[in-house]
């Protein structure tokens, strides 16, 4: 159910140049959310009106006090300019939890495939860090994350150590716009070129013509409109059907 509360900023992390993690802390209630899912930020306005602006919650969803929120700041952007100017200690106002872009458990065995790129991250995150901390740490996870470049990369380390809690855990990270760079001094698992690309090259190419087998996975997609579209109509060309894929787009 969606509800109204306050959150209060205990913490602010600069992940990378344009990317933060601010951590909330829930005042005098608690979140029961689905990882994956989203809260809606109210943003007074300069005229005194509120715009919402929503943000998939990052953090786990055995922690009901609070939670994280991945932000890309954007010069002059509304919500960028209001969280930048939101003090340690200061109340903001939220609605939530919300949306519909969670884990499925129709068959715990499916492996998952996720496709994200930018902070289209956040929510699969949160995803795989509450199965972790449920003590899921057997089923197979195959994570695609698109980024431009290696200094837009973060939660290396958070990733490394998801994969050290369950072993069927695979992840590669894309570098679409990477210069300079070689073979022998791309950072560990990284690739370059797009999502769709590595997704192919790496899973794609053992089963492709295979419906059945295309089909024994689950896909879980989040990022920019144009990105979830492209990502989505590759995997239908390759005859994924519409009821294996879920995703959420950020506008």
């Amino acid at each position: 159910m969606i509800k109204s509360f306050q959150a209060t900023l205990t913490k602010r992390t600069e992940l990378t140049h344009d990317m933060s993690l601010f951590s909330f802390e829930i005042v005098n209630d608690s979140l029961e959310f689905l990882a994956g899912q989203y809260v809606i930020m109210m943003v007074k306005l300069a005229n005194g009106d509120m715009a919402r602006r929503l943000y998939s919650i990052s953090s786990e969803s055995q922690n009901t006090k609070g939670f994280d929120l991945l932000v890309k700041i954007i010069p002059n952007g509304v919500a960028s300019t209001y969280l930048d100017g939101l003090q340690i200690g200061e109340a903001a106002s939220f609605q939530g939890p919300a949306g519909v872009f969670t884990m499925k458990d129709s068959d715990p065995a499916k492996p998952k495939v996720f496709l994200a790129t930018s902070s289209g991250i956040a929510p699969i995150y949160s995803m795989l860090k509450s199965k972790v901390l449920a003590g899921v740490t057997s089923e197979k996870w195959y994570l695609f994350w698109g980024v431009r470049t290696s200094k837009d990369l973060h939660w290396i380390k958070e990733f490394e150590e998801i994969k050290q809690k369950n072993s069927q855990f695979q992840y590669v990270f894309c570098l679409s716009r990477e210069a300079g760079i070689s073979p022998e001094t791309m950072p560990p698992a990284c690739t370059l070129g797009r999502v769709d690309a590595a997704f192919q090259k790496t899973v794609l190419h053992a089963i492709k013509g295979n419906a059945e087998m295309i089909n024994g996975f689950e896909y879980y997609i989040c990022g920019s409109v144009e990105a979830v579209e492209s990502l989505r109509h590759s995997l239908l060309a390759e005859g994924v059907e519409k009821k294996q894929i879920h995703f959420e787009k950020f506008v």
